[in-house]
């Protein structure tokens, strides 16, 4: 509880703090029609990145005042078992103010703009489903979380992809290849259709590979130490049954986060039988007229760049298994 002096402080830097977010909101609205003359968005995208901090400090500072200043903290316990039957605890936790600076920079990074009300959408998500985003980290182990916004699902799917691949082909030289084949594979972009396109906090699992994650191995064949039977309950069909809504969007987004922090691609690792072990992406799906197939994504290594093919959903692919996520809007 704070003394009345140090609330008197706390007051004081809400009222600057305010002050700061209308300067910024008013130079914010000057440099996007600069930039929309002379199509140069940096300084805009700086000044974006400036504003949001700027309202994170004040949201801040109010809980503060308000006595809720760990009311943004979500943590919970996830429990497994190893071959012997020992339990192995642990503790899984995220705070809202990180992963929201963290994922506004991202964005501004990719020159992928937001909304001026994103801070506001992801702490209204946030704090409505915060009981239920513990309750699935409790039962899944997710040890991840996307913030993304609308403004993703509508921009080209095409441009996405690039984004979230640029430099990647510079990979690809170090393996030899100096041909970079296109991303999709019987894939027309403009064909796909996404289950989910809101403003939305995506819970899903960090693991590199699907072997590297209890939860994940079990989306595998029981040859690869999964749960799943080939042609019986591993097919695009049954992850979409069972509720599996991952889509292509957020698949491109984690794989970029995962590689610039670790430098590991997603879905990459060939197992003891040579192959990778690609991640359907149950949300993901072409139209009627293409087949309603559904889209499945991997870090090919020896090209060294992601690919996404598309299958129908009734194929049984022995190698092909999900990356769980769940999704909070």
């Amino acid at each position: 509880m704070e003394s009345p002096e140090e609330k008197g402080e706390l007051l004081q830097q809400l009222e600057t703090g305010v002050e700061k977010i209308e300067a910024g909101r008013k130079a914010l609205e000057a440099e996007l029609e600069i930039a929309k003359k002379s199509g140069d968005f940096s300084k805009f995208y700086e000044l974006q990145k400036i504003a949001q901090k700027g309202i994170f400090e004040a949201e801040k500072t109010k809980r503060k005042l308000e006595g809720e200043a760990s009311a943004f903290d979500i943590s919970a316990d996830y429990v497994t078992k190893d071959a012997k039957g020992k339990e192995k605890t642990e503790t899984i936790t995220f705070n809202f103010e990180t992963e929201l600076v963290s994922w506004t920079d991202f964005y501004a990074k990719h020159k992928l703009t937001l909304p001026a009300n994103f801070a506001e959408k992801m702490q209204d998500i946030w704090e409505r489903n915060g009981e239920a985003l513990r309750k699935e980290i409790v039962e899944k182990g997710f040890d991840r979380v996307i913030f993304i916004p609308a403004s993703v699902d509508t921009a080209d799917l095409k441009k996405l992809e690039e984004s979230m691949t640029e430099g990647y082909k510079e990979e690809a030289k170090k393996v030899g290849k100096d041909t970079v084949y296109d991303t999709y594979w019987g894939v027309e972009t403009k064909e796909v259709i996404n289950s989910r396109t809101g403003d939305r906090i995506i819970l899903i699992h960090s693991s590199p590979d699907l072997t590297a994650q209890p939860e994940l191995l079990k989306t595998l064949d029981k040859k690869y130490g999964g749960e799943k039977t080939t042609r019986t309950d591993n097919k695009a069909e049954d992850f979409i049954k069972a509720g599996e809504k991952l889509t292509i969007a957020e698949w491109l987004i984690l794989q970029r986060e995962i590689w610039e922090k670790t430098g590991v691609h997603l879905d990459g690792k060939k197992g003891e039988d040579g192959y990778v072990k690609p991640t359907w992406c149950p949300g993901s799906r072409l139209g009627k007229e293409a087949g309603s197939y559904v889209v499945h994504a991997y870090w090919n290594p020896d090209y060294a760049q992601v690919f996404v093919i598309a299958y129908s959903p009734g194929n049984a692919i022995v190698s092909i298994g999900c990356r769980l996520s769940r999704c909070f809007e």
